[in-house]
């Protein structure tokens, strides 16, 4: 479980988060939906330990793993070398072709278009060892017929873990019975 107690964030002294609470439980999804600047990020960091609240309290037991907005792949390894950094299971090629194909599996990430990155970043989140999935924007350079293939990549992937997901795009989100925060 994660619970957010009155956490306040402010940037050059305008507010990002004022006094927000919540209450993650275990195996939900989550959407965090809200315009552009709006703290987004900032609430992921601040779950995560990456940034510290200006008040209020994070409570945690989770170990988390994420796909951020900016992919953060090594480009000159391949694609499989990338995945074997945080998790070398013995069927990550076919986890590599069920999401991008076969020709995929040992290119070089610096060859890849920028929807094909965050594939890999995608794909790196689920395989990680963590009770928490939280996906930064993870359809940012996706088309919807992709968008589609990873949200069901993602959902056949979860096996029962917590998933944040902080996304401005909430159609292809509906069927899967997120429970959404509006910042």
């Amino acid at each position: 479980m994660i619970k957010l107690l009155n956490i306040t964030k402010s940037f050059n002294d305008e507010s990002v988060l004022s006094d927000f609470s919540y209450h993650f439980y275990p195996d939900h999804k989550y959407l965090i939906f809200g315009e552009s600047g709006i703290g987004k990020t900032t609430l992921l960091n601040i779950i995560m330990g990456l940034q510290k609240a200006d008040k209020g309290s994070v409570l945690s037991n989770c170990n988390f793993s994420c796909s951020f907005q900016q992919t953060r792949l090594f480009e000159k390894y391949s694609v499989l070398e990338n995945l074997k950094i945080i998790n070398n299971k013995e069927n990550l090629e076919e986890i590599i072709v069920q999401l991008l194909g076969k020709e995929f599996i040992d290119k070089p990430v610096f060859s890849l278009s920028g929807g094909q990155k965050q594939k890999v970043s995608i794909i790196r989140a689920i395989i990680a060892n963590s009770d928490c999935v939280i996906l930064d924007e993870p359809f940012n350079n996706l088309d919807e017929k992709n968008i589609l293939q990873c949200l069901e990549f993602i959902m056949n992937n979860l096996k029962g873990r917590t998933l944040i997901i902080s996304s401005h795009i909430t159609e292809q989100l509906k069927k899967y019975d997120f429970i959404t925060i509006k910042l």
